[in-house]
């Protein structure tokens, strides 16, 4: 007989990706209802009778921790799974104490944790065991583990009965957490979830091995790509900290090397007690998060970055990035090149957050590619790299490779200068001087002459400006004044003959633009035999 499931959920893409997630049926499980708030659930809880109820935490009309007061009162009921952020588990904590039997992060949801729960939840309820005590050791641990770096323990007393009770003890007074953040885990996105889940298990082993040698070493894993090493070092070594660090360029060096994965390690500082351990792995994930502040190799302490104060926007970077642009815009390389290194400079000591970095290089590599645009290129034909790729700022895992990125894109614009120098340009321009030359006496603009020589307006007035010092309405008007001088020297046409196949149907409008140009007017100039 298959268990009946309802799922709550006020999202209705995450109750879409839900019932995505399993084949059910072949697991045994059958969905028998969806709400999208708990008035809803509710109702399907006595319409249906299910087994198992997996609902949100905040929903409209009535929230998770009102369907769990009302079933509380029900002769009848179904085992209450919760879902959560990570920034709930207060409310997660008072479910669990209404009577919850597990819960799961919505960032952390994937096919094998969510069968896990279910299964787990099974079994407590064949037990009548609302607690894991008959839980094999190692999902207790886990789930042990994971409550201490969200700090859902309230007390250091209950968080030290749960350590107890998962057999986590460690042979040392002094105690360190080191938190692996995989930047780039994105590269893994289309493999499937056996292809990851190896990967984040060849992950945990690869720490536990080199950890295990000097440590008494747990792992649990975060946010996906993210991995928690708590690791008390063994009594007979002395300088604790310089091991830790050591095992962490270790391990960082190793799984670059074996797996290809880019790893920064944050380490919170040494603890001798629980509440330590929850208070060392909050710090490794600010530590994390301050990572954008400064240049790193890798490796960070909280001790580092603790009196760092992130700030989400620095305005000398925008006056940097602006400089830059012009630059492009103009094809001046010397000025590209010095808003570079001062971008590059300026980010170094910006302080920027997460969040204030990635924007940072989202709006440089966005306003690059507007650049290239005006010269009939895009990314993909000017750059090597996929700066047209904003996953691509998602590898960005510190201040560092923000700035190895930039210098990265910076060599490729300085080849795309060097290439547009020695290649199209001068022929571009070439052939503009010659439409221009045949065609002077038509009206015309300079997107039309772009159009035909299929490039940008941009990019052609750029160029014209850099090879003759005129942009395309000054070089037209030489172009027609020549002409017009020198059927002033050659014939008797009248002057508004001239004018007009000069290009200039107006005589008095021409007769201004002449004087200005040669300081005679056209009758002043034949006069004097074209001596100008």
């Amino acid at each position: 007989m298959n268990c009946r499931i309802v799922i709550a959920d006020d999202d209705a893409m995450l109750r879409i990706g839900l019932k995505a997630m399993l084949p059910w049926t072949q697991y045994g499980y059958q969905i028998v209802g969806e709400a999208q708030n708990g008035r809803e659930a509710l109702e399907l809880c006595r319409k249906y009778q299910p087994d198992i109820l997996l609902t949100d935490m905040k929903m409209p009309e009535t929230d998770g921790l009102e369907v769990l007061r009302t079933l509380a009162s029900w002769p009848q009921k179904p085992a209450v799974i919760v879902l959560s952020g990570y920034d709930e588990f207060s409310l997660v904590r008072e479910a669990m104490r209404l009577g919850a039997l597990d819960y799961l992060l919505k960032l952390e949801l994937s096919p094998s944790r969510l069968l896990q729960c279910l299964q787990t939840v099974q079994q407590k309820m064949s037990r009548g065991q609302p607690e894991e005590q008959g839980a094999p050791a190692a999902i207790s641990r886990e789930r042990v583990l994971r409550n201490l770096i969200s700090h859902f323990y309230v007390t250091d007393a209950e968080m030290d009965e749960a350590l107890q009770r998962a057999g986590v003890r460690f042979e040392t007074d002094e105690a360190y957490c080191m938190l692996l953040h995989a930047g780039d885990w994105f590269r893994f996105e289309d493999a499937d979830e056996g292809e990851t889940h190896t990967l984040q298990y060849s992950m945990e082993n690869i720490a536990m091995e080199i950890a295990s040698g000097c440590m008494t070493a747990y792992c649990v894993s975060g946010k996906t790509g993210e991995l928690y090493l708590f690791a008390g070092l063994k009594a007979q070594y002395a300088d604790r900290p310089a091991l830790i660090r050591r095992t962490a360029y270790r391990l960082r060096d190793i799984l670059r090397q074996y797996l290809d994965i880019n790893c920064v390690i944050a380490i919170g500082s040494g603890t001798a007690d629980a509440a330590g351990l929850s208070r060392a792995a909050g710090q490794a994930a600010e530590a994390m998060r301050r990572r954008f502040c400064l240049p790193t190799d890798g490796v960070l302490w909280w001790q580092d970055v603790s009196l760092l104060q992130p700030v989400s926007h620095n305005a000398a970077i925008t006056r940097c990035s602006s400089e830059l642009y012009a630059g492009l815009n103009t094809l001046d390389w010397e000025r590209t090149e010095r808003a570079f290194d001062t971008l590059t400079e300026t980010l170094a000591h910006a302080q920027l957050s997460h969040a204030g970095m990635l924007q940072a290089a989202a709006e440089l590599q966005n306003g690059v590619c507007e650049c290239l645009e005006r010269y009939g290129r895009t990314a993909r034909q000017a750059l090597s790299h996929s700066y047209r790729d904003l996953r691509e700022i998602l590898t960005l895992n510190s201040a560092s490779d923000c700035i190895a990125w930039i210098k990265s894109m910076q060599e490729d614009i300085a080849l795309f200068f060097s290439l547009e120098e020695q290649n199209a340009a001068n022929d571009v321009v070439q052939q503009a001087i010659d439409i221009m030359e045949k065609r002077f006496a038509q009206p015309f603009s300079l997107r039309e002459l772009a159009d035909e020589l299929q490039i940008s307006p941009g990019y052609l007035s750029v160029r014209l400006k850099k090879q003759t010092g005129m942009n395309f309405s000054e070089y037209l008007m030489q172009i027609r004044l020549r002409k017009a001088q020198r059927m002033l020297r050659t014939t008797d046409k009248r002057i508004v003959d001239i004018a007009a196949q000069a290009g200039y149907p107006d005589q008095f409008y021409f007769s201004r633009l002449f004087k200005r140009a040669t300081g005679m007017t056209p009758s002043e100039y034949r006069k004097q035999g074209g001596d100008a």
